[in-house]
């Protein structure tokens, strides 16, 4: 493990926050203006501004400064659904979020926007997930994201190896898992298909 390093978070990332609720702050949300991105506006690693539904005004984006995001921002779900992460593209903006999700930026020096990102889900999960507080809602802290150990390769070289790897094995079961859901949706198809001659008497 000579070519590995121990960290965390809180070292290797430059800025760690999250964000607020616009009413909080007097502001009301709109039906257009500029996207504010929540937890369910998350899907497979990326913000889906298709799916995003509450809007505010600049007034309201520049008023909440600290959670303006950035190219590159990885954004980490810490309220509710824990683990879920979507980096932030130069076409997704501008773009704002709530305190659900922590902003994590500055850390290109070490590692990779793909690494980090598998590194927390795999990491966080693991170390905070048990210490997820609040009941029905459970939530971690940002201290939790900062002390949380991030170990990866120095070299970015092998960083993107591991990536494409784990890319292309992840790839192989959602197609397993499609073809899984194909075979039930054909087998729930021949059980209404075979009870309903057996009810027409045609069995």
């Amino acid at each position: 493990m000579d070519n590995w390093k121990r960290k965390k978070l809180g070292d290797i990332a430059s800025f760690i926050t999250k964000g607020t609720t616009p009413t909080t702050n007097g502001f009301n949300f709109q039906k257009s203006g500029i996207g504010f991105v929540k937890i369910e506006n998350i899907n497979n690693g990326a913000v889906d501004l298709k799916s995003i539904e509450s809007f505010i005004s600049e007034e309201a984006h520049f008023a909440q400064s600290r959670s303006i995001l950035q190219k590159d921002d990885l954004l980490f779900s810490i309220a509710g659904t824990i683990g879920k992460i979507a980096l932030v593209k130069e076409s997704d903006l501008p773009l704002n979020t709530n305190q659900a999700l922590a902003i994590i930026r500055g850390y290109k020096d070490e590692v990779i926007p793909e690494f980090l990102g598998y590194t927390l889900i795999s990491s966080v999960l693991h170390e905070t997930k048990n210490k997820a507080r609040g009941g029905a809602l459970q939530n971690i802290s940002l201290a939790d994201i900062k002390n949380t150990e991030i170990v990866y390769p120095i070299s970015k070289i092998e960083q993107a190896r591991i990536i494409s790897k784990l890319d292309s094995l992840f790839q192989k079961i959602d197609k397993t898992i499609e073809i899984m859901q194909e075979n039930i949706n054909h087998s729930n198809s021949l059980k209404n298909s075979l009870l309903e001659q057996a009810f027409k008497g045609e069995l």
